[in-house]
């Protein structure tokens, strides 16, 4: 029976190291340093918002101006993208070949 515990005893020491043998302490990781950080005061200034479009222009309404007789322009009663109304004289062509024409008819 002395034989039967020494054995026991052999074995639960021997279990006992197995045992004791695995619980080692875990290796911890080197934590990573924290982040550099920088910090500045706010600036305190108006701000203007705005946008860029691309994009066109086109008239509401248009017109095609083309003249009732042939000639020389004297003058031009407008400015390109004035608005103009009905009536209004928008060109002054030259009279002396109409004025011609008329005397030579008279004479």
């Amino acid at each position: 029976m002395r034989r039967f515990q020494a054995i026991g005893a052999l074995i639960l020491m021997s279990g006992g190291l197995l045992a004791l043998g695995g619980c080692e302490k875990a290796v911890s990781k080197a934590t990573p340093s924290p982040p550099t950080v920088t910090v500045a005061r706010p600036i305190v200034r108006d701000v203007q918002d705005f946008d860029e479009y691309t994009g066109k222009f086109a008239a509401v309404e248009s017109v095609d101006v083309r003249a009732r007789v042939k000639g020389y322009l004297d003058s031009i009663g407008f400015k390109d993208g004035d608005e103009v109304r009905a009536g209004q004289v928008l060109f002054q062509i030259d009279p002396r070949p109409f004025k011609a024409a008329v005397d030579a008819a008279e004479g």
